[in-house]
C-alpha cells in the first residue's frame, strides 16, 4: 500500500517541460533530511525508501534513495527556472513536508511518525545570469578586468572581440582575468578598441547552454604609474600638513620618469587638482582624511590611493606670567602651554634656554619673552615691570631732648602694594610709622608685595633748645620770695641755667627768692647750645591810704 501512495505522489508532482531559452535568472534550491528510528509503534523495520522533493508552481526535482539502519540523511540541491514553493518527503507511507511563506528563501519540518522521527530544512537562492564585473568599462593598461558566473557552473565557454562580434576563447574557468597585454598578445585584438565579451554555461542537466547578455564598451587605456603615499603632518597650531608622493613606478616595475603630465585629484577638506611631471611631489593640504587619485593625461584611466589621515594640532601655543622679584629686584616667570613640550624661552631676542625665570630686570621697563615648543613653534609676548617700589613721602617728629621719643610716617609708592617697611632689612612690619626713635639718620626699606626692595636714609632731628616758665610773683613790695620754673625742651641734656649775667649752674628748673623785676633767663645744653628768654616776675599793686 506505501508503495502506491507513494506513486500516486510522483504522478501528482509531473511537471511540463521548462523553456530556458528567455531565463534571466535561476533558482538554486538546497535541501537537507535527517531521519532517525524511534520505532514507537514496535515491530518498525529499519528498511527505508525515502524520496525528497522540491517543487516550484512548475517544476520539480525528486530524489529517492535506499536504507537500512538507525539514523540516515539526505543532502540534495538542484537549479530551477523559477522560485521553489514547497519541500516534501514521502517514505514507507509517511509524508513531509513544509510550504515556503511568502517572501521566504528557507524553511523546516520536524516530524515523529510511527517508525522515524524526520527533520526537514531547505533554502533557495536567487542566480541572476548575468556577468559579474567591475563598476567601470574603462581600465588602466596596466590593470586586470575581471569577469565572472554566478554560482558553480560546468562547461563554461567564454567569446570575446572588438565591437559587437565575438569569438570562441579557449578560456574555461568561472572567473577570468583579462589584460591589456593578455588581449593583444593572446587573443589578438585590440585593448584600446571597445571590447565585448559573452558567455555560455551549464547550470546542471537541466539547464544546459545558458547564455548570459554580453557585456560591451569594455577598453584598456593609458597606464598611469603608482607612487609611494607619505604625509608630513603639520608641527604647529594653525599650519598646514602635506601630502607626499614619491616613487612612481608602472605596474612593469618601470619608473615615472616625468615625461608625461599626470592628474593628480586630491578630496578631502580640500580639493585639489594640480598637474604634475616629477616623480616626487609635496602637496601641501589643512589636516584631515584624504584620497589621492593619478589620473592619466587623457583624464581615462585612474588609481585612487588611500591616505593617512594628518592630524591637526590641538592646542595652539599659550603662556602665562608672573611677576615676582628676586634679590630685590624685578623678575618675571613664564609658564608655556599647548603645543608639544618641552618648552624654551628667550628674552628680547637672545638665546633660548629651557630657564623660564628673568631676573635682574628693570623696573618700568617692556621686554619681549619668546617661548619655542619641541617644533620650533613659538609666541611672542610683551611683559612690562612695575614701577620701582619706593618711598614717596616721609614726615618726622623730632624727639624730645635725648629721649628715645622720635617718630618716622612713610608712604610707599611703585611696584605692587600692600607694603612692608623696615629700618634694619631684616625685621618688617606693615605698619608705616616707627616710634621711640632717638634723633639719628636712619635707611628706611620699603618691600612690595612681590618682595621687591627701595632704600632711603631719613634723618630724625634733634628738637631746637627751648624752654618755657612760669613764675609766682613776690607776697609785698620789697619782698624777695618770687620763683621762676622752668620747662625745656629739645637740646641734648644735660642742660644748665643762669639769670642775667650770672654763672652757669646745673639745672634744677627753678629760680628763687627772687624780686619783683625783669630777669634774662639763660638755658645751654650738653653741646653748648644756648638759649635765653626775658621773664618778668611780678610785684603786687602797693597799698595806699587816702
Amino acid at each position: 500500500m506505501k508503495y502506491l501512495i507513494k506513486v500516486i505522489f510522483l504522478l501528482l508532482l509531473t511537471m511540463k517541460v521548462v523553456d530556458t531559452s528567455a531565463q534571466t535568472k535561476l533558482y538554486r534550491a538546497y535541501l537537507h533530511l535527517t531521519a532517525n528510528f524511534i520505532n514507537l509503534s514496535g515491530g518498525c523495520s529499519l528498511s527505508a525508501s525515502p524520496g525528497v522533493y522540491i517543487n516550484t508552481g512548475t517544476e520539480q526535482f525528486s530524489d529517492s534513495r535506499n536504507f537500512y539502519q538507525q539514523n540516515y540523511s539526505i543532502d540534495a540541491d538542484a537549479y530551477f527556472a523559477s522560485a521553489p514553493t514547497r519541500m516534501s518527503l514521502v517514505s514507507e507511507g509517511d509524508v513531509v513536508g513544509f510550504n515556503f511563506a511568502p517572501g521566504a528563501t528557507s524553511g523546516s519540518r520536524t516530524q515523529d511518525a510511527p517508525c522515524w522521527r524526520y527533520n526537514l530544512s531547505g533554502n533557495f537562492v536567487e542566480i541572476p545570469l548575468t556577468i559579474n564585473k567591475g563598476s567601470d568599462n574603462i581600465y588602466c593598461a596596466d590593470a586586470t578586468a575581471s569577469f565572472s558566473l554566478p554560482d558553480n557552473p560546468t562547461n563554461i565557454r567564454w567569446y570575446i572581440g572588438n565591437g559587437s562580434s565575438t569569438s570562441l576563447t579557449t578560456l574555461n574557468t568561472r572567473t577570468i582575468q583579462l589584460t591589456a597585454d593578455y588581449i593583444r598578445n593572446v587573443l589578438h585584438l585590440d585593448p584600446q578598441s571597445p571590447l565585448a565579451i559573452r558567455a555560455e554555461a551549464d547550470y546542471g542537466s537541466k539547464f544546459p547552454n545558458m547564455s548570459f547578455p554580453i557585456v560591451q564598451g569594455i577598453t584598456f587605456t593609458s597606464r598611469v604609474p603608482t607612487p609611494s603615499v607619505g604625509i608630513i603632518e603639520p608641527k604647529c597650531y594653525g599650519d598646514k600638513g602635506a601630502i607626499v608622493l614619491s616613487n612612481f613606478v608602472y605596474s612593469d616595475g618601470t619608473a615615472y620618469d616625468g615625461s608625461t603630465p599626470l592628474k593628480l585629484s586630491i578630496k578631502g577638506p580640500e580639493v585639489l587638482n594640480p598637474v604634475i611631471n616629477s616623480p616626487s611631489v609635496t602637496i601641501p593640504v589643512v589636516p584631515g582624511i584624504y584620497t589621492v587619485a593619478v589620473e592619466s593625461q587623457d583624464l581615462k584611466c585612474m588609481k585612487t590611493l588611500p591616505v593617512d589621515e594628518i592630524h591637526a594640532v590641538q592646542q595652539d601655543l599659550s603662556a602665562t606670567t608672573a611677576l615676582s622679584c628676586v634679590g630685590g629686584s624685578p623678575a618675571v616667570t613664564v609658564t608655556a602651554a599647548g603645543g608639544s613640550s618641552p618648552y624654551t624661552y628667550s628674552l628680547n631676542g637672545g638665546t633660548a634656554t629651557a630657564n623660564n625665570l628673568f631676573t635682574n630686570l628693570q623696573p618700568a621697563t617692556t621686554y619681549l619673552i619668546t617661548y619655542y615648543d619641541k617644533n620650533n613653534c613659538s609666541k611672542t609676548i610683551s611683559v612690562t615691570t612695575p614701577a620701582a617700589v619706593a618711598i614717596a613721602s616721609y614726615t618726622t617728629k623730632a624727639p624730645s631732648g635725648t629721649m628715645a621719643d622720635g617718630e618716622i610716617t612713610l608712604t610707599g609708592t611703585g611696584g605692587n602694594a600692600p607694603y612692608e617697611y623696615s629700618l634694619d632689612k631684616t625685621s618688617w612690619q606693615s605698619g608705616n610709622t616707627f616710634t621711640g626713635l632717638l634723633a639719628a639718620t636712619y635707611n628706611v626699606w620699603a618691600r612690595d608685595s612681590k618682595g621687591c626692595i627701595s632704600a632711603n636714609p631719613v634723618t630724625v632731628p634733634l628738637e631746637p633748645l627751648d624752654f618755657t616758665t612760669t613764675t609766682t610773683s613776690v607776697k609785698c613790695a620789697g619782698y624777695a620770695d618770687g620763683t621762676i620754673t622752668l620747662k625745656i625742651t629739645g637740646g641734648s641734656s644735660p642742660y644748665k641755667i643762669k639769670l642775667d649775667n650770672g654763672v652757669y649752674r646745673a639745672n634744677d628748673n627753678l629760680f628763687k627768692d627772687l624780686s619783683a623785676g625783669t630777669y634774662e633767663v639763660y638755658v645751654q645744653d650738653s653741646r653748648g647750645v644756648e638759649m635765653h628768654h626775658p621773664v618778668t616776675v611780678g610785684s603786687p599793686t602797693p597799698v595806699s591810704f587816702t
